[in-house]
């Protein structure tokens, strides 16, 4: 099977996109499991200290990994128009879009309020706690977009399910 110059360039375009969606999903575990639990540990005061102090920090891992996983994904759905992997691709790019509209509809907003010590003390803890559901959600979606993606990214490329069958076909001849 030789490949194609359009199938090198949907593996590293699935590449890219399964390689960054594990790296955003990663990301947003350890944010969920590491920082979750360590802020609902302290008191309202002190969390709103180092989310202020502090939350700046994680942005960049964010901003590290999601446009890329974005980017490999778009490419791959555009790539695969046509091909039996392009329903996957269609789902992956649905499930980061709705990661996008919970940061954007929520977790910003959110974002502000904690930080801004508008809160009082139980308002703290509830939006937290609140703040950590929305968060698991945005990781459930992350990670089937990770696994979708891995999935379609295992299917043949352009011709190669022809190409493999052709090549049964001689071996039979």
């Amino acid at each position: 099977m030789i490949p194609t110059a359009s199938s090198n360039r949907s593996r590293l375009a699935n590449q890219i996109a399964v390689v960054f969606l594990g790296m955003y999903t990663g990301v947003m575990v350890a944010i969920g499991l590491g920082f979750g639990r360590y802020w609902l540990s302290l008191s309202s005061a002190d969390f709103v200290r180092w989310f202020t102090a502090n939350f700046w920090f994680l942005l960049p891992t964010i901003a590290a990994t999601l446009p890329l996983a974005l980017v490999g994904s778009l490419w791959s759905l555009r790539l695969s128009q046509g091909g039996p992997q392009h329903g996957r691709w269609r789902i992956v790019v649905a499930l980061l879009v709705a990661t996008l509209l919970v940061t954007v509809g929520y977790h910003l907003p959110a974002n502000v309020r904690l930080g801004s010590g508008e809160l009082g003390g139980p308002g703290v803890h509830t939006e937290l706690v609140r703040w950590l559901w929305a968060h698991a959600l945005r990781v459930g979606l992350a990670f089937a977009a990770t696994w979708i993606s891995h999935r379609a990214s295992l299917e043949p490329q352009d011709g190669e399910a022809e190409q493999a069958s052709m090549k049964r076909v001689r071996a039979r001849l």
